[in-house]
């Protein structure tokens, strides 16, 4: 077999591997590339290779997983049909995974329609959690300067999904159809991600400081502004020199 028919051969059969009609889709595989492979054992290869891409978005969306529950599996073959496996990494399986649950939003195909809002907070903390850094140190006199701390997520959200990201055991807590606005970063001292809800201004405001601002003494020791901006580089959304 010369080295083109080889890698034809190969693209075709990681084609087949990865198409939805193994699991029930429409979509139609590169079949008739693969004249002369056992096609039970073709198949069972695809299933198995499916379910650990299935596995690896659930590990970084667990309680969206939770949420849809019995939906998952007659969700997961439109899911393959719409994003084609492009990376063996389980978070850009899981990015993809929430722009397909997003658009079913949108064309109000999703059931339980929270589950969008879900995924994108679980994105927010697993990106968080990647980019934890050390506990900021405010200086001791003189002004300073803050700006969006790098690692850390904003979203809005239709749906106030925070009771969903804890421990539940029988039916899901509710999630109240309210806007509302989460900052979610990574705790200095644990590592771990939170999830913080925002009012507008404290919204708006961390979304500005892209790039280092300094601030007046005056502003750090005022009794309102500065507890703010000590309680946003606390939770670490803001990073302060």
């Amino acid at each position: 077999m010369s080295r083109q028919a080889l890698l034809a051969l190969q693209q075709a059969l990681v084609e087949d591997l990865t198409a939805a009609h193994h699991l029930g889709g429409t979509a139609r595989g590169p079949e008739t590339r693969l004249a002369g492979y056992d096609a039970e054992r073709v198949a069972l290869l695809a299933r198995l290779t499916q379910s650990k891409r299935l596995g690896k978005i659930a590990r970084v969306l667990p309680a969206t997983f939770a949420l849809l529950g019995p939906a998952v599996p007659a969700l997961f073959p439109d899911f393959v049909e719409a994003h084609a496996l492009r990376s063996a990494n389980g978070y850009w399986n899981a990015v993809q995974f929430y722009r397909f649950l997003r658009r079913r939003q949108r064309r109000g195909l999703l059931a339980p329609a929270p589950a969008a809002d879900l995924a994108a907070c679980e994105l927010a903390m697993a990106s968080a959690a990647r980019n934890s850094r050390s506990v900021a140190r405010w200086p001791a006199r003189g002004g300073v300067a803050i700006r969006r701390a790098a690692g850390s997520v904003l979203r809005t959200c239709a749906y106030d999904v925070r009771a969903l990201l804890g421990a539940w055991q029988v039916a899901p807590p509710a999630a109240p159809v309210r806007r509302v606005h989460v900052g979610v970063a990574a705790d200095a001292e644990t590592g771990k991600a939170v999830v913080l809800e925002l009012e507008p201004a404290a919204f708006a405001l961390v979304r500005r400081l892209r790039q280092w601002q300094a601030v007046e003494r005056a502003v750090v020791d005022d009794t309102a502004s500065g507890a703010l901006l000590r309680r946003l580089v606390a939770v670490g959304l803001l990073d302060v020199r």
